[in-house]
């Protein structure tokens, strides 16, 4: 219960973080959107790098089911407090729109997760099968 507890209040923060400085720029938004929305996404990339070296600094398996965790969680938390911290204050926005200027781009959670996942994964068998050869 404590990992999906973790991975809950990691998936939040990915969110909430990138969406605090969207607050603190969101003048940049009305001025110039494009410099505004590159800055959201090297904000939100470092927040993800940051809370994923967090998370798995400790770990010693199941990295892929945690990327895969980590990433589901990440996809839908984000779309779904965006719905309530973007869309409930955007009258003017749809869902459909929505999706093509923000949401598709949560799909880089699941995708960066689940293939560190992987990578790490991979290591870990690698080490387990060099560690046990040196036997």
């Amino acid at each position: 219960m404590k990992k999906y507890l973790t991975i809950l209040l990691i998936t939040f923060l990915m969110w909430a973080i990138p969406y605090a400085f969207s607050l603190l720029f969101f003048p940049l938004m009305q001025t110039d959107i494009h410099y505004f929305k590159t800055i959201m996404i090297v904000i939100g990339m470092l927040t993800w790098c940051g809370l994923s070296y967090y998370y798995y600094m400790d770990k010693k398996s199941h990295f892929l089911i945690d990327g895969i965790l980590i990433g589901v969680f990440g996809f839908v938390l984000g779309i779904l407090l965006d719905i309530v911290g973007v869309l409930s204050f955007n009258k003017d926005m749809t869902f459909v729109t929505y999706m093509k200027e923000i949401g598709f781009r949560y799909l880089s959670i699941p995708i960066n997760s689940i293939l560190l996942g992987l990578l790490l994964e991979k290591k870990s068998i690698k080490t387990e099968i060099k560690n046990d050869s040196q036997k």
